[in-house]
């Protein structure tokens, strides 16, 4: 036999049999699989419902809202670099992940921080200017930041 004729006798073969494998290793494993599937599903659905009510949505340009902070707010923005700019605005709008996932082959849920923990975070970070903030100056804070 010539070598092509080989190749083309038992690739064939060898596909079937690892095809067949693979029926046997589904069937077996098939439970294994539905409850994966179905909680991989339902984590889906939870975390898509729940992050499409309370987004926000970082706009195409924020230089200025980034002018107006330095204008009203002062330092700490006005001497922040690029990169603080963008640790800043990842704090508004970023994803984090916070909650554990229930199974251990799923991927942690991650969802953006609420006001309240923006504010914690903002205050860790910045505790010069937002120590002093009191609900009024939040208020107009978020007004200007996610207007």
């Amino acid at each position: 036999m010539q070598p092509k004729n080989i190749l083309s006798y038992l690739l064939p073969r060898i596909l079937f049999i690892l095809a067949v494998m693979g029926l046997l290793l589904a069937y077996n494993y098939r439970s294994q699989i539905k409850d994966f599937t179905d909680s991989y599903i339902e984590k889906f659905r939870n975390d898509f419902s729940s992050s499409s009510q309370s987004i926000r949505r970082r706009p195409l340009s924020v230089l200025e809202r980034e002018t107006k902070l330095a204008m009203y707010v002062g330092e700490p923005f006005q001497s922040f670099s690029p990169e603080d700019w963008g640790n800043f605005w990842n704090i508004i709008y970023g994803t984090f992940p916070k909650e554990p996932s229930e199974l251990p082959f799923l991927p942690r849920s991650s969802r953006q921080l609420t006001m309240e923990e923006v504010k914690q975070e903002l205050r860790s970070l910045y505790p010069e200017p937002f120590n002093y903030f009191r609900d009024e100056h939040w208020e107009s804070f978020f007004g200007l930041v996610l207007k």
